[in-house]
């Protein structure tokens, strides 16, 4: 079946299903990265993005982890954007991970993980040109 409304509503249906068992998993620590890192492996990369936005208001995610959503959602996305064959969509995923590197580091700058931002800032603005080549 092509329907692309039956599409969508099975990948709401999985991503609820997914996120509703790592809200019951995940209680702090290293659990999210672990989770985010295993969505990631798996390159369920959009379900990802869901997980690390539902984070971002769930209080049982420790502050540490929330921290770093932005940059999280920004390695997300510049992975997501690798396996993209769409040169649109890679360009609009780079587009969303420089803008998620740029808001994470304007919050962040002194925090260990900026360095790691910035090289993958330089990464994202490097492969933007390689697509609008």
């Amino acid at each position: 079946m092509h329907n692309p409304m039956f599409k969508r509503y099975s990948f709401t249906l999985l991503v609820t299903a997914v996120l509703s068992m790592a809200a019951s998993a995940v209680g702090g620590g290293e659990q999210p990265h672990k989770f985010l890192a295993g969505l990631r492996d798996q390159q369920y990369h959009d379900v990802a993005l869901e997980y690390l936005e539902l984070a971002r208001n769930n209080p049982s995610i420790d502050k540490e982890f929330k921290e770093v959503i932005d940059y999280e959602a920004g390695v997300t996305l510049w992975e997501a954007a690798g396996f993209n064959r769409s040169l649109p969509g890679r360009e609009k995923q780079l587009g969303e991970a420089k803008e998620r590197f740029d808001k994470f580091l304007s919050g962040h700058g002194d925090h260990p993980l900026a360095p790691a931002a910035r090289r993958y800032l330089a990464r994202v603005l490097v492969g933007r040109g390689r697509v609008k080549g």
